[in-house]
Order: structure tokens, then sequence, then C-alpha cells
């Protein structure tokens, strides 16, 4: 337990034509702390910057609890940053910060949030809760106004020995973000159940979960991305993705209209063996894709087995090309070594400019993989630029694939399975 004093339910309100703060460097910059806490709690503090307000800073925590404490623990909660002036930070914005020890499991930072109403204006990175050496679950980020920066639902940063998890966040933007954003990132550890939900414009990747870490239990799993009505993406969209774990039970769901700029993927994992399973993509009629469409990815290394299996991809719109280095392609599920098997591709009434495949599997010893029991529908008037495989494997089995196509029009060859 943290056994130093606490800093809860404080309050700073920053009021409009006010001008606060001459600097936002690490050197000389100003921080701004709801509530401050050595080595104790630091719970529930709200800090407003209030329209008109303009703000320079080197970061603003609505709670910190520092690594003070005998025990080592930090617990940051339920902390507040409202946003609706004009703040330009160094560092970040955070609803809450927990700092923790290295070695010292615990440490939380949870159900912080940091909001940017409509016209106020972030310069600078926004994280709904940061754990330096724990976990960060829970937390919010929502943006209706303009933030340049990097936006994160719950980080959790794991320095030294440290492991946690970034599981449950939420960041909502239907204003303006400049950057990157991702619902949770975990450097050593899980992120699961995160969740964005995006109705307006995003210049950067969107990752629902990112597991960075270098285990095999490092996973990214169950987590959700939404792009719905103005919603706009400009890099790749990703629902969970894992460095050495498994990305599995991702949903990205694309409804509303315009064209999105970079890739789709369900699930994505860069893991030796990882696997991207039972993931889900839906691209609605109205929009379109500049890249490709991965309802499950598995990197491998070309040699040991990964698995992109149970995978389901449904296309009502258009997967088109616009960057040199992508085709407009479709995949249910894509491993570079290993099993493809049970994906399910369905184009309806949409348009996929290159190649669609049910599950593909490319290199490997013969045997290691397979491409089988995959199922491509292609109806309600479709068409496709070139090929259509149920299942396609550079070395090993591709059977009991089904293709089904009702109306529409095929451009090149089809195969129910190709080795």
């Amino acid at each position: 337990s943290l056994k130093g004093g606490d800093a809860n339910n404080n309050t700073i309100e920053i009021k409009g034509n006010v001008t606060l703060g001459l600097s936002n460097t690490s050197s000389g910059g100003t921080t701004i702390y709801g509530g401050y806490a050595a080595a104790g709690e630091a719970s529930g503090n709200k800090i407003t910057v209030d329209q008109g307000a303009t703000v320079k800073a080197y970061f603003i925590y609505g709670g910190n609890s520092s690594s003070s404490s005998d025990s080592g623990l930090s617990l940051t909660k339920n902390n507040q940053v409202i946003i609706s002036g004009d703040v330009t930070v160094g560092n970040s914005i955070a609803g809450g910060f927990a700092n923790g020890k290295s070695g010292v499991t615990g440490s939380v930072a949870q159900g912080n949030k940091v909001e940017v109403t409509v016209g106020g204006k972030v310069t600078g990175a926004i994280r709904g809760g940061i754990s330096a050496y724990g976990s960060a679950n829970e937390n919010t980020v929502n943006v209706a106004g303009t933030v340049t920066g990097v936006l994160i639902g719950g980080w959790s940063n794991n320095l030294g020995s440290g492991v946690g998890t970034a599981n449950s966040n939420t960041v909502t933007v239907s204003g303006t973000a400049g950057d990157s954003i991702m619902g949770g990132y975990s450097v050593k550890g899980s992120a699961l159940s995160n969740k964005l939900e995006i109705t307006g414009s995003v210049t950067g990747y969107t990752y629902g979960g990112y597991a960075g870490g270098t285990r095999t239990t490092d996973n990214a799993s169950q987590n959700t991305v939404s792009i719905g009505n103005g919603g706009n993406v400009g890099g790749n969209i990703i629902g969970g993705v894992s460095a050495k774990g498994s990305a599995d039970n991702n949903t990205v769901q694309i409804k509303g209209s315009g064209t999105l700029g970079g890739s789709v993927y369900g699930g994505q994992t860069t893991a030796v063996a990882g696997s991207a399973d039972k993931n889900t993509v839906e691209l609605g009629t109205g929009r379109a894709v500049g890249g490709v469409v991965y309802g499950g990815y598995a990197k491998g290394d070309g040699s040991t087995s990964g698995s992109a299996s149970g995978n389901k991809v449904i296309v009502s719109g258009t997967v088109d090309s616009t960057t040199a280095p992508y085709t407009g392609t479709v995949y249910g599920g894509s491993a570079l070594t290993g099993f493809a098997d049970n994906n399910e591709v369905t184009i309806s009434g949409g348009h996929v400019a290159d190649v669609v495949i049910g599950g593909s599997s490319s290199t490997g010893a013969f045997g290691s993989g397979s491409a089988s029991s995959n199922t491509v529908k292609i109806i309600n008037g479709s068409s496709i630029g070139r090929d259509v495989y149920g299942g396609n494997i550079g070395m090993g089995n591709a059977n009991s694939n089904s293709i089904l196509i009702e109306g529409g029009s095929i451009g090149g060859d089809i195969y129910g399975g190709y080795t």
C-alpha cells in the first residue's frame, strides 16, 4: 500500500483571457498538477482551461503519484483535464501519471480523462493515463477540438523491469487529430479491449491496441476501431498489433463515405510464431481504402509457423491503390509462414482493384502451413480487377476452399485452391 500523504479532489481552473506560462521546454517550462503526491495517491483532481485562456507548459497532469512511498507503488485514478482554451505543451497532457518503481508491480493509472472541447486547441501530445512501471487501464481521451500531437488513451511505459497492461482505454475523435492515435499502448505487457471511435479527422495511423513487448504473452486482442460518418484517417488502420504475441479477436468497422489513405488490418502480429486469428473487418458502402485490407496478418520470419485463421472480411465499398507500394487487394487471412485456414471474405456490391484471397500462406517448409477451408463470396454485383483465390499457399496444401460468385465481374482467373 501507499504510505505517504494523498493529494485528492483538488481543482485548478484557468479562466478566459488569462495567459499563463512563458515556456513549454523541459528547462524552465511551467508544470501544472491538479494534485501531486510524492508518496501517496493522487486521485479525483480536476484541471480546466477555459475558452479564451492561453497556456504554455512542459506538461499538465491532472494527478501525479510519484515514487517515494515505502512500497514503491503509485496510484492515480479518476482525474480530469478539460481544455477549452489554447494550450501548448512540450511533453504532454495527461489525466493521471503513476510513476512507480522498477521491479515493483501494482502501480496503476486508472479511469483518468482528458477532453478537448469544441474550439479547444492543444499543440502537443495527450495521454489519458500514464504508468511508468505499471498499468494504464480504463482511461479516456475525447477530442472534439484540435490536437497536433499523438493521442494515447492508456500508456503503460514499463521502464526497467516493469510489466503492466494498457487495457479498456477509449479514444474518441470528433474533431481533428494531427498525428497517430492509440487506444492502449503497452511497452511490456498486453493491450486488450481498447476502443477507438472516429468521426473526425486523423492524420496518422490508428491502433486500437498496441502491444510492443518482447514476450509471447504480450497480446493485442479484443480491441475495436470504429470509423463513422465524417471519419477520415490518413494512415493505416489496425485493430490490434502485437510485436511478439498474438493479435486476435479485434474488430475494425468502417462506415460513412470518403477515402481512407492507408491499409486496414483487423489484427497484425510481427511475432515469429504469433497468431492473428478471428479478427473482423467491415468496409461499408461509400468507403474507399487506398491500400490493402487484411482480416488477419501474421508476418512470421519465413521459417516458423504462425497463424492467420478464422478471420472475416466484408467489403461493400472500394479497395483501390492510391500509393505506389500498395495494391488494391483483400485478404481474409495472410500468414507469411504457417496457417491461413477458415477465413471468410465477402465482397458484397463492392469493388476490389486487384486480387481477392480467402487465405494466403507464402513461405516455409512443405507441410509447415496450409491455406484450407477458406470461403470467398462475390455477390450483389461486385467487381474484381484480377484473380480470385479461395486458398493460396507457396509450399503446402490448399484444400476444401470454396468460392461463390453471384453476378458481377471478375477480371482475372479463379482458383478454389492454389499451391
